[in-house]
């Protein structure tokens, strides 16, 4: 919890913004066919955890490594550009070889940014805009191009910082001593997994062919609507001596003769074009229908499914999509796990002050709590997982109506229901309702009255007790009041005086959680004069209060 917690925290809009980052290599992703990203952390002068997205033009892979980025032999990026003064501040800081980078301040000096690139293809893309990228490259100060590149020699990773143009390096390091796990900082997925090539095609490449015939097609439709609104003519000369008054004007007269006795009608003729309007329709539905059908994006996956669509057939339909989208996105989530555990790492290895973050407590309640280093060892952690993604929504989707068909002929069958857990199923029926599994145990607890609000004041009472403080007693208190505090001191290795300081506290809620039950109950009716008593059943509160208490003393005690 901790860690989803600092995940959240470091991803957030506020801070490192990864969600826009994340949505950057995705378009890469469509365009190219991979998304890559880099990721690492910091702690000078503090701790930072960094997410980039990296250019597949700035990206260096080995051409023979295959699909899978780490068995490459070297990677790397390109244009990586520092000013002077970040390479002066790095070389202070014991980043760069000092010595090294004197030689570059002396050898190379730009103020302008000039990106290395041979072919020239990242910056044809400002061209499509009508962007010149060489007329707004001037920073204010000398400015310099880097690679980093991670490669093998003699069987070692090392991570090497040079400038491109010079070939003055500036780091040279075994990688062990920039990233303790020794893995180098990039992660990448592709749309179409080739386990030989880590290039391969991308989602509009699918779409390109069609896209180029619709557009073909489609003019075409244009060109014979125009043909049809100017139709080419035939004209009778003894008729129309000056064929060019039969071009349309306002109010225009045209000279016609009739020497002949022929018809006006029988000196002009024209050449008919036939409409092809709805062939022009059937194709670009066929090939919108075929390109669906090939790459899974139907109407039904963009939320423009037939209002007639049977049930069975939609889930249907929609499990078929699941499957296809679903081997695109096992790609995507491997190499978010791959940032999971780089990130891990790098909690680590840079968490250097302590941080409170919210969590969840037992009870469904957020709590502060403090992180430190310790907490990410990374062997405390057997896997990383990774949730949340369209596919995997689309089949709990299909696994839920399978649950809730199954639940409910269930529930309408009294035989049926006999030889079932009936709390096992009103608990499946909330959890299918995507209630949380502590929302769900409070829920089926009727001894436990689960009010946020007072939950939400034992947290706060607990927090002041572990800070040394002495919270005032509660009269609104539950009995849910007096197990949050209680499962906290289970749950939490505390020491000896704050445990029993915790224990105490909640015993001495046990008369006010009593009361409070008692309000809350039906008041039992006065018998009319008269009536049968029965002898068997006590009536004195003070009875019921004492067994009462002595029931949640048992209950709640550890």
């Amino acid at each position: 919890q901790k860690a989803n917690a600092m995940w959240v925290w470091d991803s957030s809009p506020i801070n490192g913004k990864w969600a826009l980052k994340d949505r950057a290599s995705k378009v890469m992703a469509i365009f190219s066919g991979r998304g890559i990203q880099k990721i690492y952390a910091e702690s000078d002068p503090k701790y930072k955890s960094c997410l980039e997205p990296v250019d597949l033009f700035d990206f260096i892979f080995e051409p023979q490594g295959g699909g899978d980025l780490d068995n490459h032999l070297f990677t790397g990026q390109m244009n990586i550009f520092k000013t002077k003064t970040e390479l002066v501040e790095g070389a202070n800081a014991g980043y760069y070889d000092k010595v090294q980078v004197g030689k570059l301040l002396v050898a190379n000096e730009t103020d302008t940014k000039q990106p290395e690139d041979q072919y020239q293809n990242k910056t044809s893309r400002y061209s499509i805009y009508g962007l010149d990228p060489d007329i707004n490259n001037y920073v204010g100060e000398a400015i310099y191009p880097l690679t980093e590149l991670y490669t093998t020699y003699l069987g070692k990773r090392y991570k090497v910082v040079f400038d491109f143009k010079t070939g003055i390096w500036l780091q040279v390091k075994e990688i062990k001593e920039v990233f303790k796990s020794g893995r180098h900082p990039y992660c990448s997925w592709a749309t179409h997994e080739d386990y030989f090539q880590f290039l391969s095609k991308a989602p509009v490449d699918d779409v390109r062919l069609v896209a180029e015939a619709t557009k073909i097609i489609f003019n075409q439709a244009l060109d014979n609507i125009q043909k049809r609104n100017w139709h080419m003519r035939a004209y009778d000369a003894d008729i129309f001596p000056d064929p060019s008054q039969l071009q349309w004007r306002p109010d225009g007269l045209v000279k016609a003769n009739n020497l002949s006795g022929k018809s006006l009608q029988q000196g002009l003729y024209t050449f008919e074009t036939p409409d092809n309007t709805q062939i022009t329709v059937n194709m670009i539905t066929f090939m919108d229908n075929f390109l669906g059908a090939k790459t899974g994006i139907t109407p039904g996956s963009q939320g423009g499914a037939d209002a007639n669509d049977k049930v069975g057939i939609y889930y249907g339909n929609m499990q078929q999509v699941a499957d296809r989208l679903g081997l695109y996105n096992k790609s995507y989530s491997e190499c978010e796990a791959q940032l999971g555990i780089r990130y891990l790492e790098g909690l680590e290895e840079h968490l250097t002050e302590d941080i409170s973050v919210k969590v969840q407590g037992i009870n469904g309640i957020m709590d502060w709590q403090e992180v430190q280093k310790s907490d990410f060892k990374f062997e405390k952690f057997p896997e990383v997982n990774v949730e949340s993604s369209t596919s995997d929504v689309q089949m709990d989707e299909i696994k839920k109506k399978r649950r809730e068909t199954t639940l409910a002929a269930i529930a309408a069958n009294p035989i049926l229901l006999q030889g079932y857990n009936e709390n096992w199923i009103r608990r499946e029926l909330l959890k299918n309702g995507e209630y949380t599994d502590e929302q769900v145990r409070v829920a089926m607890d009727k001894m436990n009255d689960g009010n946020a609000e007072i939950l939400s004041e034992a947290a706060i009472a607990i927090k002041e007790i572990i800070s040394g403080g002495e919270p005032k007693e509660n009269r609104g208190a539950t009995t849910g009041f007096i197990q949050k505090i209680l499962d906290y001191e289970i749950d939490h290795d505390l020491k000896p005086d704050i445990a029993k300081k915790l224990r105490d506290y909640a015993q001495a809620h046990v008369k006010y959680a009593v009361r409070n039950m008692l309000k809350s109950r039906p008041q039992p009716q006065i018998p009319q004069e008269g009536a049968n008593i029965p002898v068997n059943e006590p009536m004195t509160p003070q009875g019921q209060t004492g067994a009462m208490s002595q029931n949640i003393t048992n209950t709640m005690t550890p």
